[in-house]
């Protein structure tokens, strides 16, 4: 259910449903009606991710961390460019201040191969391949995955960038 509820937030944007599925998963924010400003760049992020390709049969799921201990395959080590959104402050999902190694935290991903969009200033092409992968964190105390973190894979001279989260 994590993992839909970010897709769905990355591909098909809607302001309430989204803010509800935070709050459901710890974030504190408060649930209020979106001004005209806020719904027009839903508007705009949906348009930029409207109709991505995606290999849905390549989907895959690897542990990050186990217990503490890193047991992924270092992404950049395979010739990978990364970017990264991870939302702290008062935007913050619950553990989201904590270390992996130290507070021996359970970390999956979910990847999914798919286009994305080029950062601003690229000329030519809208669109890149890529691997995205969706980070989930255990939380013992709520008893579900929480939101850890957006890892783009890609090509580096694409100046890979992070998604929305």
């Amino acid at each position: 259910m994590a993992f839909g509820e970010r897709l769905s937030a990355v591909i098909d944007p809607d302001y309430m449903r989204d803010l509800r599925a935070r709050v459901a998963r710890g974030q504190n924010v408060e649930v209020v009606e979106p001004d005209e400003e806020t719904l027009d760049s839903f508007r705009i992020r949906r348009s930029s991710f409207e109709l991505l390709l995606m290999d849905v049969s390549a989907l895959e799921v690897r542990p990050i961390y186990e217990h503490g201990k890193y047991v992924a395959t270092n992404a950049i080590g395979l010739g990978f460019g990364t970017g990264e959104t991870k939302l702290g402050g008062k935007f913050a999902f619950p553990m989201a201040n904590l270390d992996p190694v130290k507070d021996q935290l359970d970390i999956v991903e979910v990847r999914l191969p798919m286009e994305i969009p080029v950062p601003m200033g690229r000329e030519g092409e809208k669109r890149s391949r890529a691997i995205v992968g969706f980070q989930f964190v255990w939380s013992e105390e709520r008893g579900q995955w929480v939101p850890w973190v957006i890892k783009t894979y890609g090509n580096p001279n694409d100046g890979v960038f992070g998604f929305p989260f």
